[in-house]
């Protein structure tokens, strides 16, 4: 049994790097995953973001570990997305977001 065992953790930019790594160690740990990233490049961002076949990447690994996952191309800018996504499983439990696009504030 795994510490995160029955939980479920929403993560965004879930597709490659620090998003990947926290869905697949939480899976790892127990935890059922939602997880998303965004579907189209972001004008404020000058590299390259995850694709949707980076994004099934991540949902094989995590499948690989034995839990069930979620995921969907969405724009962690987009609340109504990150919503509908997120009641698919209602009792989630936890959330990770390890990187945001935005742009930056006027100074």
């Amino acid at each position: 049994m795994g510490k995160l065992d029955g939980q479920v953790a929403f993560i965004t930019g879930a597709g490659r790097g620090q998003g990947r790594s926290h869905a697949v160690r939480l899976a790892s740990e127990g935890a059922d995953i939602i997880a998303t990233d965004a579907p189209a490049p972001v004008g404020s961002v000058r590299y390259p973001l995850a694709t949707a076949d980076d994004l099934a990447e991540t949902v094989r690994q995590v499948e690989a570990v034995g839990h069930r996952v979620v995921a969907r191309n969405a724009d962690v800018r987009d609340s109504t997305a990150l919503a509908e996504t997120a009641a698919r499983w209602p009792h989630c439990t936890s959330t990770t977001t390890p990187r945001t696009a935005r742009r930056p504030s006027p100074a």
